[in-house]
């Protein structure tokens, strides 16, 4: 006879692409009337911004664009000039096969900014910007249990404890705030540029409601009125609240993704520096869920023949974030530090036996008054490596993010780095999916009631089939609670 089987649905969401792309996009600026000519480029900035995002059916784009500041020096020495730029991007991934519209995470990063002469008049600026792009989709898998197991039909239930992707979206907020200026420090007269830099510090999901909080952290070069250059580093906290569509668990974690999509600084005739930012938070929210699977049957009174079938469950597997310091000598001669910049690029993974190696780099900025009291840029790269604890089957998803301010110190760069690695598996395991039973027989008369065995490599469910009796029953005679060592002799009762 057919042993029937229910089948019970779990839903979560599974990522089809993650790809990282970078453009580099490059752009003619003529100098505007009234501003003196160009002798040489000092330094370079920029401010990447998300603009939108599109999802249709078997592709998705990223709009956006870089906020491009430069600094240069006129031909005449007078006093150092602002140019700026705003150089959009635009960039597209296939998905695999026609999908439903998913939810899209995207983070940003600028590679790399500068410009060259190419006239009195005019510049040529580039800026290469990275975009690393996550799409998820709603999948649904079942898990069989048989119903009405008789009584000699042994079952291997086997459980597991997965970390699965439940809900994706975002939260868009705003920063509007006057910022607050210590008094002892030379007010600014002109802005040459700003960067912000998102960190969430606490995240949490309380039933149906998402929270978090953090730092934007603004960083400001700018002139004063002696035409002096200085940099200094404002912190502004959020903190920020979202409903989501279903109540979670306390095990439920989340993972929260900042991008900046908009960035506004005035400078009133007060000299206050009032700021206007758009952000948005996109999460991932992850469920710790309890799968019961069986995986193997038999009997010691009847035949039984099974149907396999293979599950296969996105898990995840290690989810981490670790702190590393980029430091690098620019080997200049500084008198002072003006502004350092630290633009990070996307780990490059490969494997090496049992673990993954994530390849670290990217570049410092450095501006700076040398001796002689001339201002003086330089660029320096930093190359590190990490290693990711993963087998074989897995795969680990790795991004790095500023941890911290970037400064100068004992004449060595340094940046404070977040290295967030997610460890995924595509979790394939044997699944019963049927059983047909034989007619129950009466046991052999002739067959010993107790055997010895040396237990070997073999677990108790493997002993108990082998020779027709239960692992309930092997524990009973032996004492055992757990799995028997190698070295173990086992009394088998034979039912």
């Amino acid at each position: 006879m057919d042993l029937k089987f229910n089948e019970s649905v779990m839903k979560c969401l599974e990522c089809v692409t993650r790809e990282y792309q970078t453009q580099e996009q490059t752009q003619q600026i003529r100098i505007p009337d009234g501003m003196p000519d160009i002798a040489v480029v000092l330094a370079c900035w920029g401010q990447p911004v998300l603009r939108g995002k599109d999802w249709r059916n078997d592709n998705v784009s990223v709009t956006g664009g870089v906020m491009v500041k430069i600094l240069y020096m006129p031909e005449e020495m007078g006093p150092v000039q602002v140019l700026e730029s705003w150089m959009p991007f635009q960039m597209k991934w296939g998905i695999p096969g026609s999908r439903q519209d998913g939810t899209m995470l995207v983070e940003l990063d600028l590679r790399s900014a500068d410009a060259r002469v190419l006239g009195a008049r005019k510049l040529m600026v580039r800026a290469n910007v990275g975009v690393l792009m996550q799409a998820m989709v709603p999948m649904e898998f079942s898990v069989c249990k048989p119903e009405a197991v008789p009584e000699d039909v042994q079952l291997l239930l086997n459980r597991y404890v997965l970390s699965l992707p439940r809900d994706a979206g975002e939260k868009a907020f705003g920063l509007d705030d006057t910022l607050e200026w210590n008094h002892a420090d030379p007010k600014p007269d002109q802005i040459v540029y700003i960067s912000l830099s998102p960190q969430v510090l606490e995240q949490k999901v309380l039933s149906d409601k998402l929270i978090f909080r953090g730092l934007c952290i603004v960083h400001l070069l700018y002139k004063s009125a002696d035409g002096m250059l200085h940099s200094r580093d404002l912190d502004l906290p959020f903190s920020q609240y979202a409903e989501l569509a279903q109540a979670f668990e306390p095990e439920a974690t989340v993972r929260i993704y900042p991008v900046v999509t908009n960035v506004e600084l005035d400078l009133t005739p007060e000299g206050a520096l009032h700021l206007k930012a758009g952000l948005s938070g996109q999460y991932v929210i992850c469920d710790r869920v309890g799968l019961e699977i069986p995986q193997d049957a038999y009997s010691p009174f009847r035949t039984v023949e099974p149907t396999l079938g293979q599950l296969t469950v996105p898990a995840i597997l290690d989810e981490r974030s670790v702190a590393v310091s980029a430091q690098a000598d620019p080997q200049v001669d500084v008198m002072k530090p003006v502004d350092i910049a630290f633009w990070p690029e996307q780990p490059y993974i490969s494997r090496s036996d049992d673990a993954l190696e994530a390849d670290l780099s990217g570049t410092f900025q450095l501006l700076y008054y040398d001796p002689e009291g001339q201002l003086q840029s330089t660029q320096t790269r930093w190359e590190d490596m990490c290693a990711v604890a993963a087998d074989g089957g897995a795969s680990a998803a790795v991004s790095m993010h500023p941890g911290g301010k970037v400064h100068y110190s004992a004449g060595i760069l340094c940046a404070d780095l977040l290295v967030d690695t997610v460890v995924t598996a595509g979790q394939a395991t044997d699944m019963l999916c049927g059983l047909e039973l034989g007619e129950k027989v009466a046991p052999d008369p002739q067959r010993p009631s107790l055997i010895l065995t040396k237990a070997g490599n073999k677990t108790l469910w493997q002993i108990a089939k082998e020779n027709a009796t239960t692992v309930a029953k092997i524990r009973e005679a032996n004492g055992l609670e757990g799995e028997p060592t190698p070295e173990s002799v086992l009394l088998i009762p034979i039912l």
